[in-house]
């Protein structure tokens, strides 16, 4: 259940990379028991896993872009607050979504 969450919650970027991770365990936790006879789920456990890791790398792939996108945009402001240019402040804003 971790792992189907993870995938729509990683576009809330964070969650979507914790709900991964926590899905990511459990899926090995699962495959474990089975491995060990302890239970029979195994198809479960693999859907887990496997939902958990797209869940994990998207959410990591966006949480990143978020970032990188946030870091930019602090300039552009940082540059518009010097110089008070909105043409220059937006011209920056485009150049950093290209």
């Amino acid at each position: 259940m971790l792992g189907i969450l993870s995938i729509p919650a990683a576009f809330f970027t964070f969650p979507g990379t914790i709900l991964g991770l926590l899905a990511i365990i459990f899926g090995i936790l699962g495959l474990r028991r089975v491995k060990a006879r302890r239970a029979d789920n195994k198809g479960m456990a693999i859907a887990g896993l496997v939902t958990g890791i797209i869940g994990f790398v998207l959410g990591t792939i966006l949480l990143i872009a978020a970032i990188a996108f946030v870091s930019t945009a602090q300039d552009c402001i940082t540059e518009f607050n010097s110089t008070g240019d909105q043409a220059q402040y937006e011209q920056c804003l485009q150049d950093s979504v290209n």
